[in-house]
């Protein structure tokens, strides 16, 4: 099931921020709007799986802010993200030392595995790989 949620993207100096008024703490940032908008999608995806894996209610959208709420310095943009999808458990043999340099760099390894899972796919996909 998909869902559209709005994202509020504002310039600080030479860098762009992004949050999510429905998601406390889903933030990122990119020194350009095209980078800004591809991160503000793959932090919204990795945001909702994490909520997922934890057993946590997914927000429903909710009203975009009205055009006089939204500050100078900022925009709104709309994320497409599909929220249906549950995760499932699946066994996995991984090299030690992989593994604890995985856990050196990630709070959620499961989230990580499944963050390199599609950019691997998406760089198939695109011939870049």
């Amino acid at each position: 099931m998909k869902s559209i949620y709005t994202a509020i993207i504002e310039k600080e100096g030479d860098t762009y921020g992004v949050y999510f008024p429905d998601f406390d703490g889903c933030v990122s940032v990119g020194n350009t709007v095209p980078e800004v908008m591809r991160n503000a999608e793959e932090v919204l995806v990795f945001h909702i799986q994490g909520m997922q894996e934890d057993g946590e209610d997914i927000p429903l959208p909710s009203e975009p802010p009205q055009p006089e709420d939204i500050r100078a310095n900022e925009f709104l943009a709309l994320i497409s993200v599909d929220v249906g999808a549950r995760s499932r458990r699946v066994n996995v043999m991984l090299n030690e030392f992989l593994l604890s340099q995985i856990d050196e760099v990630a709070s959620n390894r499961s989230g990580f595995l499944a963050e390199a899972a599609r950019e691997k796919l998406t760089r198939l996909r695109d011939g870049t790989d």
